[in-house]
């Protein structure tokens, strides 16, 4: 009886510090990411195959501001615009002079909304685990609701800023967008820069 009820004592205890390390991944997350006010970089993006083989390569520019603003410039090898401002959302192709415009909530799930999550709403969305090296920092998210875009996403801070997000979606496929020259907290970004205007996408 006795080493029955330190069996379950001991079953206990491992599954309410697995609750407690992932709480504190979420916590610990939600904390880096309320740090980021506004983030500006260059990127490069890689999407691969189930079997690594690579699909498309693409470049650009990045800017994000708390709560809900993003500018996703794509300049190579094509030209390609998405903005949001919490409330809509463009996305704009040069070439053709094509836009589009529907509301935010359709992509309010998207990895790159990730940045603004609260840690309730990590916490309440996904499994979080945190791999910690000596400079690098990984958060792997896994969503909880099947129906997700993707299967697993990981943030890569090295040195405290945001590296690299790599996203896998449920045909294996792998997205890599590795952030260079990247600046945060810096003076506010104009508002203007989160809203479509035929100038202000040329």
């Amino acid at each position: 009886m006795m080493r029955m009820l330190l069996r379950v004592c001991f079953v206990s205890l491992l599954l309410v510090s697995g609750a407690l390390r992932a709480e504190t991944a979420a916590d610990t997350l939600s904390a880096t990411l309320g740090e980021l006010k506004n983030l500006a970089a260059t990127f490069e993006q890689t999407v691969r195959d189930d079997e690594g083989e690579i699909l498309e390569t693409s470049s650009g520019t990045l800017q994000f501001q708390r709560p809900h603003h993003m500018r996703w410039e794509v300049a190579a090898p094509y030209r390609y615009l998405i903005l949001t401002n919490g409330q809509s959302l463009w996305r704009y192709d040069p070439d053709f002079e094509q836009l589009t415009e529907e509301p935010f909530s359709s992509v309010s799930q998207t990895p790159l909304m990730i940045l603004a999550a609260t840690a309730d709403e990590l916490a309440s969305q996904y499994d979080i685990s945190l791999v910690s090296g000596k400079e690098t920092r990984q958060y792997v998210l896994k969503p909880r609701q099947k129906q997700s875009e993707f299967s697993r996403l990981v943030l890569t801070f090295t040195e405290g800023k945001l590296a690299r997000m790599t996203l896998r979606d449920k045909l294996g496929q792998e997205t890599s967008i590795a952030l260079k020259n990247v600046t945060a907290n810096q003076a506010p970004i104009a508002e203007s820069r989160f809203i479509f205007t035929q100038e202000g996408a040329s």
